[in-house]
């Protein structure tokens, strides 16, 4: 039997390897079609895996022809954007692009112009990010790839979420979660639910966080989603170090950087950098926040959101040290970022710390400025109506949890029982104790069924027992028979209730 095997060889290894005396040498190569590298491109996508995706990219460049090309630009723009270098990441991404419209290819390009959205999210480009978001939904709904849809939600939601308008990013990610429920698809579901729980972080509602946080970790352990569980482990180090519970915040934002490291996240493990720098901060350990400042220096990273979070917990660490002047200038740099990239969520923390300084520096007028400030983004975007929305939309999603319950309770009832009978059940009716004067009860099975199975392939025995059904189904129905179950070869039936 002759095996498949993929065979590199060297100079070196060619060079007097083989004599006239050598047996033979026999090598079935395989190459792989550019659809299913392509599949692999989508999958390594899907899990953050830069490692892959630049693998992938060296796979296809062997390949000839414009559509290996524009799969390899695909995969070198999602290694890139993984990166953080998104203007190489746009440039590819749109030389597919172009490659994909002139093949017509509407599901190629609905994924292109994702991923050129989640680009623009990176930079803080919101209006931008939402127009290809909204494009992708619509292509979604209009052809019914329900997938496209439920990551078209989530994306949506994370741009409402950055420009602080939480009541329409956590409805947003409720659609994105049942679509995902009602599709069984738990990564689906995992992004959605940690997003819901970032949206209560947003609101300072922790302990609801650290719940949705706890739901996603268990999902995305379960699919050994790994840049999922890192996300998920930046989370619930942030949930506790809110919750001022710092030891346990480090701990997790620890296990978060060794899966980025094994990724090769850059941005990934800059952002973690900064979350414990500001842990530090906030737990008093300026030792160990100046050490983080000065790893993070050394750190390539492009996100406005780690950058306007680096220079506003420096600006605190350097306050809580008495340097006011290097305080403002880290606290207004923090303040230039966010205003910069419509980081609405962020602005209130700012101006906060700049109040603060300010009365600290005696400087009036500032602190009057940046009190005003404050209250303005925090009653704008935590007041009484977002939190009454978030409250009302929270008991949505547990109405229609008990909804899908009920649904799945019923369409056991519907199942065993016979239709008058599970409809008093539903009702809330009794069934005990009923009285029927004349009743019957139906047991059937076929004699010698298991010698008769042996002789049978089993797609014969099911064929056997589905035209045997039948046939009885249809004589209890001429004959006002109600069907209870079928059990393996046997048939139960009962007569006379109505």
């Amino acid at each position: 039997m002759r095996r498949k095997v993929v065979v590199e060889l060297d100079d070196a290894t060619c060079k007097g390897a083989f004599t006239a005396h050598s047996p033979p040498l026999h090598v079935h190569l395989v190459v792989r079609n550019v659809t299913d590298i392509r599949q692999d491109v989508i999958n390594a996508t899907n899990h953050g895996d830069a490692a892959s995706l630049r693998a992938l990219a060296d796979e296809l460049a062997g390949i000839e022809g414009p559509h290996a090309e524009a799969v390899r630009n695909e995969a070198l723009g999602e290694a890139l954007l993984i990166s953080g270098d998104s203007t190489a990441a746009l440039a590819r991404f749109e030389s597919a692009l172009d490659f994909q419209k002139q093949q017509a290819d509407s599901r190629a390009q609905a994924r292109l112009v994702q991923s050129i959205g989640i680009l623009h999210l990176s930079v803080g480009e919101f209006a931008e990010a939402l127009v290809k978001f909204d494009h992708v939904m619509r292509f979604a709904e209009e052809s019914g790839y329900w997938q496209n849809m439920a990551s078209s939600l989530t994306n949506i939601g994370v741009v409402f979420t950055s420009t602080g308008d939480y009541p329409q990013a956590l409805e947003t990610f409720e659609r994105a979660r049942r679509l995902a429920v009602d599709n069984n698809d738990k990564l689906a579901e995992s992004q959605a639910v940690i997003n819901i729980g970032t949206v209560y972080g947003y609101t300072h509602s922790f302990e609801s966080a650290l719940e949705y946080f706890l739901q996603a970790r268990a999902l995305d352990l379960e699919l050994g989603n790994k840049p999922g569980l890192a996300r998920v482990h930046s989370n619930v180090g942030t949930a506790y170090a809110k919750l001022n519970r710092y030891e346990e915040s480090i701990v997790e934002y620890d296990k978060a950087l060794e899966i980025g490291r094994s990724l090769g996240d850059s941005e990934m493990i800059a952002n973690l950098h900064a979350n414990k720098l500001a842990t530090y901060v906030e737990a008093g350990q300026y030792d160990e926040a100046q050490r983080m400042l000065e790893e993070l220096k050394h750190l390539p990273y492009h996100f406005p959101m780690t950058k306007q979070h680096v220079h506003m917990y420096a600006g605190k660490m350097l306050c809580a040290l008495d340097d006011l002047e290097g305080a403002r200038t880290e606290l207004e740099l923090s303040l230039e970022v966010a205003i910069a990239n419509n980081l609405q969520s962020h602005l209130a923390d700012v101006h906060k710390e700049l109040r603060d300084l300010a009365k600290k520096r005696n400087d009036f007028e500032a602190y009057v400025h940046h009190s005003t400030e404050f209250q303005r983004i925090t009653e704008d975007i935590r007041g009484k109506e977002a939190t009454r929305q978030l409250t009302m939309i929270e008991a949505n999603r547990h109405i229609e949890d008990e909804r899908r319950e009920r649904e799945k309770e019923r369409a056991v009832l519907y199942s065993t029982l016979p239709k008058h009978i599970a409809d008093r059940v539903v009702r809330g009716e009794s069934v005990n104790g009923d009285t029927y004067d004349n009743a019957s009860v139906l047991f059937l099975d076929v004699v010698g069924f298991t010698a008769i199975s042996d002789t049978l392939s089993p797609s014969d025995v099911i064929e056997l027992l589905s035209n045997m059904f039948s046939e009885v189904d249809r004589v209890c129905n001429a004959n006002n028979v109600t069907k209870v179950k079928t059990i393996g070869d046997s048939y139960l039936a009962v007569a006379g209730l109505e």
